[in-house]
């Protein structure tokens, strides 16, 4: 019986497609950073351009005016409907409905600190 241990081995390792680097990213851009990941993937909806755009807006210094305020608040509809959807077909699964929730009053806080600029 032939054990292997360590050395190359077929299949191990990174999985080859487009080159990726390792990066620092600041723990208030870290929601920005994952939602463009998600938007680069061709998974992204409202929610994540939200996110995009709070973190253009807090971060805005050279510009005057607020950027995507219709899309951020898309994103906040696009969650509002997605907790009420939910609230439909399992009303039964109280904890991820008071999660989404959370997250609803969180999404509102930062995009009214985003508008306010």
């Amino acid at each position: 019986m032939a054990e292997h241990h360590g050395g190359k081995r077929k299949g191990a390792g990174r999985k080859r497609g487009e080159p990726a680097r390792a990066v620092r990213i600041p723990e208030s851009m870290l929601r920005a950073a994952q939602a463009l990941q998600t938007i680069g993937r061709g998974r992204g909806t409202e929610r994540e351009l939200a996110e995009v755009l709070i973190a253009v807006n807090l971060s805005r210094t050279q510009w005057g005016g607020v950027i995507g305020a219709y899309d951020m608040d898309a994103g906040k509809q696009k969650l509002r409907r997605d907790i009420d959807r939910l609230r439909e077909t399992q009303p039964e699964n109280i904890e991820k409905i008071h999660a989404m929730a959370a997250d609803l009053d969180d999404l509102e806080y930062r995009i009214g600190l985003a508008l306010r600029g």
